[in-house]
């Protein structure tokens, strides 16, 4: 049995004789439209997000009493938030353990709790602010960039106690 697309007609060949079944082009047509706008409306969504996330990040920065262009500079913003958290920046190389696979996933993800618990400290924020940054992490950073919270540098991080 083989199929033969020509043009609208859709013939099937088979023992029997041949078999006519007709589509219509416009139903493909809204199909593809319909998918289209709704990419274009996501990418929108999307494109408002990373806007929001520069502008709150940028606030923040200013906040710990950085400039705030250096929040919009790849892995340098990354360096000196460790820095403001953590007391040293080079523990922004802990993100680099996410090549190696299964175990380097779990380093990233404890890395990113104990850097939102510090992150959240330093700005006098509790464990409920902690697992809304977590979690959502764009709607808690506009928060914290516009409320009316103070940076408070915490004392350098201590591997032995983890979650101070």
């Amino acid at each position: 049995m083989g199929v033969l697309i020509i043009s609208g007609t859709i013939n099937y060949k088979n023992k029997g004789g041949n078999c006519k079944m007709y589509y219509d082009d416009s139903d493909l047509s809204a199909v593809t439209g319909a998918i289209g706008g709704l990419m274009i409306f996501l990418f929108m969504i999307v494109i408002a997000v990373c806007v929001v996330s520069i502008i709150a990040n940028w606030k923040i920065f200013e906040k710990m009493g950085l400039k705030g262009w250096i929040s919009i500079i790849p892995f340098y913003n990354t360096y000196k938030m460790c820095e403001m958290t953590f007391g040293n920046g080079l523990w922004f190389l802990c993100l680099f353990a996410s090549i190696i696979p299964y175990v380097g996933y779990l380093i990233v993800l404890l890395f990113n709790i104990v850097f939102n618990i510090r992150l959240a400290k330093s700005f006098g924020k509790d464990g409920g602010f902690v697992i809304g940054l977590i979690f959502l992490p764009s709607i808690f950073q506009l928060i914290l960039a516009f409320d009316k919270s103070w940076f408070n540098k915490l004392p350098d991080y201590d591997i032995h106690n983890p979650f101070t």
